[in-house]
């Protein structure tokens, strides 16, 4: 596999972050995380139109639906600026997710009625990991895609779903949807599989954002917090620790790639997709537990607190990092596909 990032989507990916520069600060999240966050008025869609207008809902719509026509591996990037603006919208799961999913095995009906609408903002989607699980944003999303074992099933929240507490990242709102929300259904197994694939390479897209928007803060915090008398930044172990966290981050950000490139040129029930896939996830998910744990030390855990704007990240790290299989979940499925029974895969593996 040859992977290379071109000069388009370093382009879309300046774009995106510029925006979110100026329209996603600590202030704005802090709306979406406060008391009255449930509230409809506090929870403004500005910044969901904002990345509307700039096209980002539409790059993994087919062009017969008003988007690009895009794959997973040309919005990673973009992706990733998600997560390191910690932005409080089910943008990723849209438009890494949803859409592609819905593109590739929805029937003609199901595609004329909902790309057209994910391609321009109309719809925020979101996905859940089966109906004993929960969809962040569930409560405000007006598509979310169940995760099942024999297939994916389409539900719309029917406004009366209960909100489940939110203790970790309150801007997300998770709510569990019900067989009772149940619009329609995409059968088979191999779509529950690219489900999951993507979902997880997502994820961990969203977790290096995290992860690198961590430890800049704790880079930029370690050259002005002084101990005994010197920036703690000098500290030989200080160093240590977030370089370490940042090598984390950058080796597990080829991971990632590989396996947006798989979902994208390969068939998802393929072995080399699955596997691409948990070793994104489970590399992305360490990697950002290490980053929110230098994050925290830097700042003297006053970074978990509500006076400090570092709280965001750190909390969407831990709330994001199980979804869908955390790292432990992703390197024992990992053991178990390279020490399969199956002699030719033990062999391909090797």
């Amino acid at each position: 596999m040859k992977f290379e990032l071109d000069e388009q989507q370093y382009a879309l990916r300046d774009a995106v972050g510029r925006y979110l520069s100026d329209h996603c600060s600590g202030a704005v999240l802090r709306t979406f995380w406060g008391e009255d966050s449930s509230h409809p008025d506090a929870r403004s869609l500005a910044l969901w139109h904002g990345l509307s207008a700039l096209g980002l809902f539409g790059l993994t719509v087919p062009e017969a639906h008003g988007g690009a026509g895009l794959g997973l591996s040309d919005a990673v990037l973009a992706i990733e600026e998600l997560g390191r603006h910690a932005v409080p919208h089910p943008a990723a799961e849209t438009l890494g997710i949803v859409a592609p999913l819905l593109a590739r095995h929805a029937d003609a009906a199901m595609q004329a009625h909902w790309l057209p609408r994910l391609a321009t903002g109309a719809v925020m989607a979101s996905v859940q990991d089966g109906w004993d699980g929960q969809a962040g944003w569930g409560a405000e999303a007006q598509l979310v895609l169940v995760a099942l074992d024999d297939g994916v099933a389409l539900c719309v929240p029917d406004g009366q779903i209960h909100t489940l507490p939110a203790a970790q990242d309150r801007a997300r709102r998770p709510a569990r949807l019900t067989i009772a929300t149940q619009i329609g259904r995409i059968e088979g197994q191999a779509v529950a599989q690219e489900i999951r694939l993507r979902a997880r390479t997502v994820y961990a897209q969203v977790l290096l954002g995290l992860a690198a928007a961590a430890i800049a803060r704790g880079v930029e915090y370690a050259k002005v917090r002084e101990q005994f008398g010197r920036p703690v930044g000098s500290f030989q172990a200080v160093k240590h620790m977030l370089a370490n966290a940042h090598v984390a981050v950058e080796t597990a950000r080829r991971t990632v790639w590989q396996a947006a490139w798989c979902i994208d040129h390969l068939t998802a029930g393929t072995t080399e997709a699955a596997e691409a896939a948990a070793v994104a996830k489970g590399s992305a998910a360490e990697a950002a537990l290490e980053a929110s744990y230098a994050g925290m030390q830097v700042h003297g855990a006053m970074g978990y607190t509500w006076d400090n704007d570092l709280q965001f990240w750190l909390k969407r790290i831990h709330a994001l990092e199980p979804l869908f299989g955390g790292a432990r979940s992703a390197w024992r499925e990992l053991s178990q596909l390279y020490f399969s029974d199956d002699p030719d895969h033990r062999n391909s593996a090797s």
